[in-house]
């Protein structure tokens, strides 16, 4: 059964389209016809519409009821089946590794006289933290140094000395050389002097043994003579000199002699015997000038030679006292050299027990200890703790892991990590170390301690912060993760069921 609605008929749509010309009253009149039929036509529209929702209504609900179960399984299915991390997690605090973290402790005891570097600050290998204070052992150290100092002093002065003193005993070797040479010049000529006057001796000797023997005696004097040693240059001249006077005054005797025989016989005048008396008189005192001129050269010649050896035995005197003088030095510069090799034995030594006072970490890292700034001025006993360095590229966490979870844990499987400071990063990490033995956690329940080695590169974790780790041992299916999680839930003695 169809359904007309007025005014939808082809002969009201081309009066529609073409409208007749009408009077205007007629067209007003016309015009709430026209929309009196449309409001017609639309409200059987509507009508039609509601008829085939409602007949819609009647299927629909039994479709819906069959669909929603079926999406929701497969949602659940999917979702079971999707890959999923399984791990195991918990809360726990970072630690320096003990591994890489030293104590420094007071290596003697003494006072915290200086300090640095502070808490937090990164220091390297060998680093001096600070200084420890002895007052007893800077006063040693103060009087050896004193005392090294004075024994320098010293021992530079009497260098300086012993260099004086050998410029001195050089000076005096020269003088000895030289009188030496002097010495042995006019020893030399002193020597000739006194083989002369042994000859001298020996001949006049003889000539008084010649004149009082017999003529084969005067005879045997004829014969050739050993050749008389000769005088120095210088006293044989002098030496000359008198035996020239002697053969003049010889000759002027034998002139007198003959001018005396010759006026006793009357043939010479006596003027001629006065003239040769007046000669030889005169001869002999120029001889007796020449004698005492010599002797004089040979006195004075023995007088420089003694004095030549005094000179000598003085210079070799004075060069004797240098080189005891030397040796003396010498002796105390051995001394002093032992006592200043003592003296810097001691301070090396502490100087040693004194560098024993600093504190120097071992190795490189972060110092720790938030009350080293109040330690200052603080007595220490030996061994006592002062501070702690730490390598914090890698830090440790400490976790409890319950029983029933202890066997999804194995050393070497990854851990994620949260920190509370930094909530937007997650620091990777393995599982280091399992232990072997069980402890009761907050609810007395048997857990394991399991440690966890975290990679610190950037040196954002710091020790005393706590963080949430998980220990990640493999991708699973969420669905056997929940079955898995299931199983350790339940009591041992359902699994046997």
């Amino acid at each position: 059964m169809v359904t007309k609605i007025p005014g939808t008929s082809p002969e009201t749509a081309a009066e529609r389209r073409n409208p007749p010309s009408v009077p205007p009253a007629k067209e007003t009149q016309a015009a709430g016809d026209q929309a009196a039929a449309s409001a017609s036509a639309q409200a059987a529209s509507e009508a039609k519409s509601a008829a085939k929702a409602e007949s819609g209504q009647a299927t629909r609900p039994r479709w819906r009821r069959r669909l929603v179960p079926l999406l929701i399984l497969a949602l659940v299915l999917i979702v079971l089946l999707m890959p999923w991390e399984a791990s195991v997690g918990s809360y726990g605090t970072l630690i320096a590794t003990p591994t890489e973290e030293v104590i420094i402790r007071a290596p003697e005891s003494g006072t915290l006289v200086e300090l640095s570097c502070q808490p937090g600050d990164l220091v390297a290998s060998g680093a001096v933290i600070g200084r420890l204070g002895n007052f007893e052992l800077e006063d040693q150290i103060v009087q050896v140094q004193a005392e090294l100092a004075r024994a320098n002093t010293d021992y530079d002065s009497v260098i300086g000395e012993l260099r004086t003193r050998s410029e001195s005993a050089a000076r005096a070797e020269v003088q000895l050389r030289q009188r030496q040479h002097d010495f042995n010049e006019i020893n030399t000529e002193q020597q000739q002097i006194n083989e002369r006057q042994r000859a001298e001796s020996g001949t006049d000797a003889g000539k008084s043994m010649i004149a009082s023997t017999s003529p084969s005696a005067l005879a045997s004097n004829n014969q050739p003579q050993k050749s008389t040693p000769q005088y120095p240059a210088a006293i044989a001249v002098l030496q000359a000199n008198v035996d020239s006077r002697r053969a003049q005054l010889e000759e002027a005797n034998t002139q007198r002699n003959r001018a005396r025989q010759l006026h006793a016989q009357g043939i010479m005048p006596r003027s001629e015997l006065d003239t040769a008396e007046t000669r030889a008189s005169t001869l002999a005192s120029e001889l007796a000038a020449a004698r005492e001129q010599l002797e004089a050269a040979l006195i004075d010649h023995q007088r420089k030679h003694t004095s030549t050896a005094t000179d000598m035995s003085l210079a070799r005197s004075d060069v004797g006292a240098e080189r005891l003088q030397i040796a003396k030095l010498g002796s105390q510069l051995a001394a002093m050299r032992k006592l200043i090799a003592t003296l810097e034995a001691r301070q090396d030594l502490l100087q040693r027990k004194q560098a024993q006072f600093k504190l120097i970490t071992p190795r490189a890292g972060t110092v720790f200890g938030e009350d080293l700034p109040r330690m200052k001025e603080q007595y220490f006993q030996k061994g006592a703790e002062i501070c702690r360095v730490a390598d914090t590229r890698q830090l440790l966490v400490r976790i409890r892991v319950p029983e029933r979870e202890i066997g999804d844990v194995r050393v070497g499987y990854r851990v994620r990590l949260k920190a509370r400071s930094f909530p937007d990063r997650i620091f990777l990490g393995e599982v280091s170390k399992i232990g072997g033995e069980s402890e009761p956690d907050q609810y007395n329940q048997a857990a394991y301690r399991v440690e966890l080695t975290i990679k610190n590169d950037q040196g954002l974790l710091r020790p005393g912060m706590t963080a949430f780790a998980r220990i990640d041992f493999g991708r699973q299916m969420i669905g056997r993760i929940l079955l898995h999680k299931i199983k350790q839930a339940l009591r041992p003695e359902l699994w046997m069921l």
